[in-house]
């Protein structure tokens, strides 16, 4: 018993790896969007925002959690997503559920290709005042960066994403707090009716649970733990713990932030800004009147685009590479295939449409990342619930608490709709 303790407390003490783990996860999660997620969820007052703020963190704990559970349970040792959801739900679901989960990632990544020409263009004309770069050979620049970042290797990767996230941390911490001198106390006193507060929660929900996702790089994380412990009881406290303290610091940044420029605004103010279509940034630097708020603004905007940059690559991948694979494997399962060859055309592919739609400047695809946002609550919430209760070996995590992550889905789902069509 004595050794078994040992070995428990051994695994659960916190690493360098969990760090940089853990800031890679909150990297992913936190894209350039977080912004303007003060204005998308603060619409309906703060009650609503409160109430939803009481959910989001068990509700990106346990979902992330539960994901992770389902890679961590594929047949091969180093076995991804697109392997676990095929050895759970059979060739032809697999493939389905494989295919959703590389369009809704490989949007984003084409939207954060994007973003980050036009951030470096906006830098260098309105900042340093350097004439810009040909926008064909600024985004080819990046793009071939930051996927170079991703080939390095899951070390390299973690290792820079916590060079740029540590800042990004403390820069948000910092901004919340410019915010607090403006806060609006009254705000609590003016309380919505009941069809408003439902309404606001069931719009804001799908924008809070989009804006804490860090799903891309869930599998890539588990089958690095994978390799790295073998003992499965130990593995899963492990991941588990590594997931809960980054889902618990997304929360805490994340939400501060949310509700210090909530508070900072009147509704009047709230409503000006969303008309305008500015962050939350520069409303902070109208009511501050700093002259290095830009400068915060840019930094935070790159270094959020990147490091999310990172872990939606790294996804996208993973799933064009199972997507080619199992395509190839679908009349023998035991067929040699060119692993390293589908891989290296995975990664041409992405950079030349990435560095297609930057170059374009294409606006459509934020549309397609918002049709496809509602297959995130399908793939984080569902889908794992799902395997729980169908896999033999995910047994052991049948418990009430997934009855609580399938209906947050479900009522992620009824917010998407009602957001979009009505």
């Amino acid at each position: 018993m004595e050794k078994m303790d040992n070995g428990k407390a051994e695994t659960l003490k916190w690493t360098g790896r969990d760090t940089r783990w853990g800031f890679t996860l909150f990297g992913t999660a936190v894209g350039a969007g977080i912004l303007y997620l003060p204005f998308t969820v603060m619409v309906g007052g703060i009650w609503p925002l409160i109430f939803m703020t009481l959910l989001i963190y068990p509700m990106t704990y346990l979902s992330h959690r539960a994901l992770c559970r389902v890679v961590l349970a594929a047949d091969r040792p180093d076995g991804d997503i697109t392997e676990a959801v095929e050895d759970h739900f059979g060739k032809g679901a697999g493939f389905i559920i494989t295919l959703v989960y590389f369009l809704v990632i490989y949007s984003i990544c084409l939207v954060y290709s994007i973003g980050i020409t036009n951030e470096f263009n906006s830098l260098f004309s309105n900042l340093l005042h350097i004439p810009n770069v040909p926008r064909w050979l600024l985004s080819l620049v990046l793009i071939v960066a930051m996927t170079a970042v991703v080939l390095f290797g899951a070390n390299i990767m973690t290792r820079i994403s916590s060079i740029l996230v540590f800042p990004l941390i403390g820069l948000l911490f910092i901004l919340s707090l410019m915010g607090i001198p403006y806060w609006k106390i009254g705000l609590f006193q003016a309380g919505p009716s009941f069809g408003d507060f439902i309404t606001a929660v069931l719009v804001g929900i799908p924008v809070l649970v989009f804006a804490m996702s860090y799903t891309p790089v869930i599998s890539t994380f588990a089958v690095v733990y994978k390799k790295q412990i073998p003992n499965q009881a130990q593995l899963d406290r492990k991941t588990s713990q590594v997931i809960k303290v980054n889902s618990l610091m997304l929360f805490v940044f994340v939400m501060f932030f949310v509700f210090s420029v909530s508070l900072a605004l009147s509704p009047e103010r709230l409503q000006e800004a969303l008309s305008r279509n500015v962050s939350a940034v520069t409303i902070i630097a109208e009511l501050q009147g700093f002259t290095f708020i830009p400068l915060i603004a840019i930094y935070i905007a790159i270094a959020a685009i990147v490091t999310s940059f990172f872990g939606h690559l790294s996804g996208s991948r993973e799933g064009l590479n199972g997507m080619i694979i199992k395509w190839l494997r679908r009349n023998d399962k035991d067929r040699q295939v060119n692993v390293k060859a589908i891989d290296r055309g995975t990664i041409v592919f992405h950079v030349v449409t990435m560095w297609i739609a930057a170059v374009f400047n294409i606006t459509i695809v934020n549309m397609i990342s918002a049709f496809t946002a509602p297959f995130i609550a399908i793939i984080l919430y569902l889908m794992p619930v799902y395997a729980i209760h169908r896999v033999p070996k995910l047994a052991a995590y049948r418990t009430l608490i997934n009855g609580f992550v399938f209906l947050m889905g479900i009522v992620t789902l009824v917010g998407y709709i009602v957001a979009t069509f009505f």
